[in-house]
């Protein structure tokens, strides 16, 4: 193989490195966004103003559907 056919394969693997990497860091902030809204949701849903907001939001359906 020639030298500027290895050289160009090179540069190549080094770009598919790279945005391996940069998907790889990528996925996983996604992945840490997507923890942390479940564990706000989580901390939401077992609070008191959960079940004041549920209450409300159900009571306004039955409103709106009893019209």
């Amino acid at each position: 193989m020639p030298s500027e056919l290895r050289s160009k394969l090179a540069r190549t693997q080094k770009k598919w490195r790279k945005l391996e990497y940069e998907n790889l860091v990528r996925a996983s902030f996604e992945l840490a966004q997507d923890r942390c809204k479940l564990e706000k949701f989580e901390l939401y849903a077992s609070s008191t103003q959960y079940q004041k907001d549920r209450i409300l939001f159900e009571s306004t359906v039955s409103i709106v559907l009893a019209q």
